[in-house]
């Protein structure tokens, strides 16, 4: 019986460090992953601030519109008959 013992023991054995390995590989993993989205964080604020900088430095009088829907009666942006403008 002592041998089925050591047998089941070394068995348990084998499979908790198979266990922690796979744990281990894991967590390795997910510290990538932690340290790829803080990396992706800084980015993106990098990236907002960049545009409120832009942002700020636009003109804010924005009365005239870039494209007049009243100027179109030359036929410019009118769809062939048939079709449509998408």
């Amino acid at each position: 019986m002592s041998d089925k013992t050591s047998l089941l023991t070394d068995q348990i054995h084998e499979l908790t460090e198979l266990v922690v390995n796979r744990f281990s590989m894991l967590d390795q993993r997910l510290r990538g992953l932690e340290d790829d989205a803080s990396e992706l964080r800084g980015l993106l604020k990098a990236v907002v601030t960049g545009i409120e900088r832009l942002n700020s430095r636009m003109p804010n009088d924005y009365d005239d519109p870039i494209y007049d829907t009243e100027d179109a009666e030359d036929g410019f942006l009118t769809p062939p008959p048939g079709q449509f403008l998408h």
